[in-house]
């Protein structure tokens, strides 16, 4: 077997292996975790996620692994302007509860969240009083149309239907019983 396939091979074992016997699962993770030492191989974060590289248990979300994300602080960083804040790399940190193993994955930056000036001021042209009393007025009018439906699927709509159907089958229908006596 070619180097990848043989540990991908003891990773699948290993989680086959946990529900019937926990140990030879983590003999097969700590083989895994060794022979990528042996081997020189860059270790995937992914991989990572799957057991813990000291004590080769497998983690279970909830049971023997705490994952959480740690950014960097901004007052720890002076050398940076205040736009920048939000360009702070983040890590993961994957503690696992077995051995008290700590680990960090680093993230990477974060995405920038706010929109370009640019962008900002062709928005602000765009909405003018106008469209603010326009948006007003659609509001209200879908509060009043949102009204007549909760009153529509009430009790009293309910009966009001029922009997709006009942007229209209009394007005189409032809063979009553009165309309067949009147004449006579």
């Amino acid at each position: 077997m070619d180097q990848e396939r043989k540990l991908q091979f003891l990773l699948s074992i290993a989680a086959e292996t946990y529900a019937i016997s926990p140990s030879l699962s983590s003999h097969y993770l700590r083989r895994m975790f060794s022979l990528l030492e042996e081997w020189n191989l860059e270790t995937d974060p992914k991989t990572l996620l799957h057991g813990c590289s000291k004590c080769g248990s497998l983690f279970i979300f909830g049971r023997n692994i705490k994952l959480r994300t740690i950014s960097s602080e901004r007052k720890a960083r002076t050398d940076l302007k205040k736009g920048e804040v939000s360009r702070l790399g983040t890590n993961l940190e994957i503690n696992c509860l077995v051995c008290s193993y700590v680990h960090e994955i680093p993230l990477g930056v974060p995405l920038r969240l706010h929109q370009s000036k640019q962008a900002l001021r062709a928005k602000a042209i765009a909405e003018s009083s106008s469209t603010k009393l326009e948006s007003r007025k659609s509001a209200h009018n879908a509060k009043v149309k949102q009204r007549q439906r909760l009153r529509a699927s009430g009790l009293n709509g309910i009966l009001d239907r029922k009997k709006k159907k009942d007229e209209v089958a009394k007005s189409t229908s032809s063979l009553s019983l009165q309309d067949f006596m009147s004449p006579i």
